[in-house]
């Protein structure tokens, strides 16, 4: 293997550990910062974004394709040198490989952390409620022992405002059995706590 060769092979790894780490770095820095949310509902699912997420998901996205490209060029040449020569650079090949798992973990480690993954949308379900007047959707989402139920207001257009959000216990679900009093400009939600008992919010409409 050239000079040359060794010195990419070398120095590479390291600008993609550099570049994975400050791509998480600004992500959470990001998070520090206010950010808003917009929502819409379409086909029976609400959909977030904001440009917290639309920056974190481009770096991410950014850095998961180097690291792919770099798999596919040091792959590609690990195959050559083991074809044209019998010199031994498994330790040089080992060393990329593993900063490239590193690299990896780092990046999984900011796409969990930008989508909110350690405090749910785990298979979000969504349930439709409406009097004439205002058509509410609950979203429920669960994992392990925890339960979420984020409550919305949509309009005509499919726009939606989160309004409020309960928690349950034991990753409990209601799977859309609420009992809804509505108000003019608010409405009374009793959903069950997953122990056994009722609990109520009380949402305000923005009209």
């Amino acid at each position: 293997m050239s000079k040359r060769m060794r010195r990419i092979m070398t120095v590479f790894p390291w600008i993609e550990l550099l570049l994975s780490v400050l791509i998480v770095g600004g992500i959470l820095l990001l998070r520090k910062y206010p950010d808003t949310v917009t929502y819409t509902y379409e086909n029976k699912e609400i959909i977030s974004s904001s440009l917290h997420k639309n920056i974190s998901s481009a770096a991410l996205t950014l850095g998961f394709w180097i690291v792919v490209v770099w798999c596919i060029i040091i792959t590609a040449i690990c195959i050559f040198r083991r074809i044209k020569t019998d010199e031994d650079t498994s330790k040089l090949y080992s060393f990329t490989w593993i900063v490239t798992a590193l690299c990896t973990v780092i990046l999984f480690f900011g796409w969990f952390i930008s989508e909110d993954s350690l405090l749910g949308d785990y298979d979000p379900k969504c349930f439709e409620f409406s009097d004439a007047q205002h058509t509410v959707v609950i979203e429920e989402e669960s994992w392990l022992l925890g339960g979420w139920g984020n409550i919305y207001q949509v309009v005509d257009d499919g726009s939606a405002k989160r309004l409020s959000r309960f928690s349950t216990d034991d990753g409990y679900r209601n799977e859309g059995n609420y009992h809804i009093k509505w108000h003019d400009d608010s409405a009374d939600i009793t959903y069950g706590d997953g122990n056994g008992s009722k609990e109520t919010v009380t949402v305000e409409f923005d009209n």
